[in-house]
């Protein structure tokens, strides 16, 4: 696919959530292990991160849950070119955020997620 926005790949998906255990086991299960680290989005926040071969799962505490009921809270995917994803947008978008090589939408615009688009040469 060729993508106006220079999309490539799905390479995170953000949950939230008081008791992510049973996410937690079946990442195990997949193979991941979760590391503390800093995860940079819209509002940096303290959170396990979860590598596995193609992607990464942020998990977040409940307080960055906006739905009741829903536990994915965001998605990142990468861009070949930031300039070029955010041309193609072709609209001004409320809060959305710039850090450093990321353009964050709000899930005010994008269905109820927030969603990164990474600069990933």
């Amino acid at each position: 696919f060729a993508h106006a926005n220079t999309a490539t790949s799905l390479i995170a998906v953000w949950i939230a959530g008081d008791d992510l255990s049973t996410e937690r086991k079946l990442l195990a299960a997949l193979g991941g292990a979760a590391r503390r680290q800093t995860v940079l989005g819209p509002e940096s926040v303290r959170a396990d991160v979860v590598d596995l071969k193609e992607a990464q799962i942020y998990l977040l505490p409940a307080s960055r849950r906006f739905l009741p009921g829903r536990k994915i809270v965001g998605a990142t995917v990468s861009v070949k070119d930031l300039a070029a994803a955010r041309a193609a947008l072709r609209v001004d978008l409320p809060g959305e955020a710039r850090k450093g090589k990321s353009l964050f939408l709000p899930p005010s615009v994008t269905h109820g997620i927030w969603l990164e688009l990474r600069e990933v040469p």
